[in-house]
This record gives C-alpha cells, sequence and structure tokens, in this order.
C-alpha cells in the first residue's frame, strides 16, 4: 500500500502508511531491547555460560536494534518507490564511517567501543 500511494502521489495515504508502519516497528522494537538490555545478564546466561563482560556487551549492544530495524524498514520502502539507491549510498556511508572509527573507539573503549562504532555508522 506504501508503493501504491506512492505512485498515485497521494501524499495523505502515503504518510499515514510510513506513519503506521514505523509507529509498529516501534511498538515491537522499544520493549524488546528495553528487555534485553535489563536482563542482559539472564539473556546472556540462557545462551552462554555467564559472563559478566557478555553482559556488559549485550546490554550496550542491545539499542543498536532499533538502528537495524530502523534501516531495514527504511531499505524495504525505499526498494517499494524505486529509491534503492539511498539505501545502498546510507550502507556505504555507514560502512565507512564505522570503518573510520573503530580503530580509534576500541582502543579507547575496548569492546565497547566496537559498538559504538557501530551504532555511529
Amino acid at each position: 500500500t506504501i508503493t501504491k500511494a506512492y505512485v498515485e502521489r497521494d501524499r495523505k495515504s502515503l504518510r499515514k502508511y510510513l506513519n503506521q508502519t514505523f509507529q509498529v516497528l516501534m511498538f515491537l522494537t522499544l520493549p524488546a531491547v528495553a528487555g534485553m538490555a535489563v536482563l542482559a545478564g539472564l539473556v546472556y546466561a540462557a545462551f552462554y555460560s555467564y559472563d559478566p563482560l557478555g553482559e556488559q556487551v549485550l546490554r550496550w549492544y542491545a539499542p543498536t536494534a532499533i538502528l537495524f530495524a530502523l534501516f531495514s524498514v527504511t531499505a524495504a520502502v525505499l526498494q517499494g518507490i524505486n529509491q534503492q539507491r539511498f539505501s545502498v549510498v546510507s550502507l556505504t556511508l555507514g560502512l565507512l564511517v564505522k570503518l573510520s572509527l573503530n580503530t580509534f573507539l576500541i582502543t579507547k573503549f575496548a569492546t565497547i567501543g566496537a559498538i559504538l562504532a557501530t551504532m555511529l555508522g
């Protein structure tokens, strides 16, 4: 329906559908991220043996799920309106930002630096 509204140049419907899409995305993603961050120790221990570093990494890394979800949905929407070039350019720029920040942030903040580089990229 997003593609149909875009093709028909129905801006009101397009805005409505995009708004609903991102509201549902946030409705599902934010509680999952909050729960994973709060329960990082238990979640990590459910898959691996408990490790304080693993808990810390999971707690810091959980919010990146929001960014990955936003990028995935946005890329799908852009593909549906034949604007996938923007997604490819954004992904490339994000990768370059991550690669350029990775070494500095890892030496400054260790494991958390890699997570910060991912979030910023």
